[in-house]
Formats: structure tokens, sequence, C-alpha cells
């Protein structure tokens, strides 16, 4: 059972860092193509300010 929960851990591992280079990339993609050249930050917003789903709403 150790091994089996060892290798799970290390996938999980792997797929969020997997993760995090993907959201990293995308970000980087936004910035560029953000004509007022502001940068784009990604983080969650409290549920008091937009809501249940964090987001700016409008969608």
């Amino acid at each position: 059972m150790d091994g089996t929960v060892a290798d799970l851990r290390r996938e999980t591992t792997k797929a969020i860092a997997d993760h995090e280079r993907r959201l990293t990339r995308l970000e980087t993609i936004v910035e560029i193509a953000r004509p007022d050249g502001a940068t784009l930050r990604i983080s969650r917003q409290p549920e008091s300010d937009h809501g249940a789903g964090g987001g700016s709403g409008g969608d």
C-alpha cells in the first residue's frame, strides 16, 4: 500500500507541476496580446467581491 500511495503522490506532483507551467504560458500569452500592456494576474477573488465563482461576472 505504501508503494501505491508513493506512486500516486509522484503522479499527482508531476500533474500539478505541468498544470502550473501551462497556466504560466497562458498568462504570458494573454499579457503579450493585451494592447494596453497591462499585466494579468490569475488569482482567486474573495467570494464577497464577485459571487461564488470568483471571476468578474458578465460572461
